[in-house]
């Protein structure tokens, strides 16, 4: 099993101008900017799929409290541009899941920019996979399953790559995707800066 610890905020520096360009013009041309900035291919088809998920996302934001960031730069830098800065700096393989899906982060901005790769949202709060199932659904993306339970080490969900935005310790979170993660297959931990004590060689 391959495991990367992947920092983002130097890699996202590069990617904050722009979004701030466009703070006072929301849409998905400001995505675009964004996500090209970071050298994403595609970027325009992507920031439309990304605009009518952000819609999705505002309005079930006010009952289910799906993100604490208000304004649309930060929820671009901090969630689009951050969810999907794995797929250009990692290789991504088969079928993927992404583990405390929370509001879709960052399994629903990778699955709409890699149409051909299929995607697994673990998450344990029912009234959170309702939603994820519904964006899913609205959204048209046929690559997308909604598992709605909270993944423990004796679960099996078979996958080729684990991406998380890792709020737990790297050695819980492996813990609980060893059953899950194919032997020779990628587990991708998105963390802050202040990690190095976690990364074991």
């Amino acid at each position: 099993m391959g495991v990367s610890a992947l920092p983002f905020q130097e890699d996202r520096l590069a990617s904050q101008q722009t979004v701030q360009q466009g703070q006072e013009s929301p849409g998905a041309a400001a995505i675009a900017d964004s996500l090209a900035a970071i050298g994403l291919a595609d970027s325009s088809r992507v920031a439309d799929r990304l605009w009518a998920f952000h819609s999705l996302l505002r309005d079930a934001d006010q009952e289910l409290n799906l993100t604490r960031l208000r304004s649309f730069a930060a929820i671009v830098e901090k969630h689009y541009v951050d969810s999907l800065l794995p797929l250009v700096l990692a290789p991504f393989t088969g079928r993927v899941m992404d583990l405390g899906s929370g509001g879709g982060f960052p399994g629903i901005p990778l699955a709409l920019a890699r149409p051909d790769l299929r995607f697994v949202l673990v998450e344990g709060r029912r009234r959170r996979t309702a939603f994820l199932q519904a964006a899913v659904d609205e959204l048209g993306a046929t690559n997308v399953e909604v598992v709605s339970r909270k993944l423990n080490p004796f679960d099996e969900v078979p996958v080729d790559t684990v991406v998380v935005r890792a709020v737990a310790r790297a050695e819980d979170l492996l813990n609980r995707v060893a059953r899950s993660l194919r032997v020779g297959g990628l587990a991708i931990l998105m963390k802050g800066p202040d990690c190095d004590d976690e990364i074991v060689a």
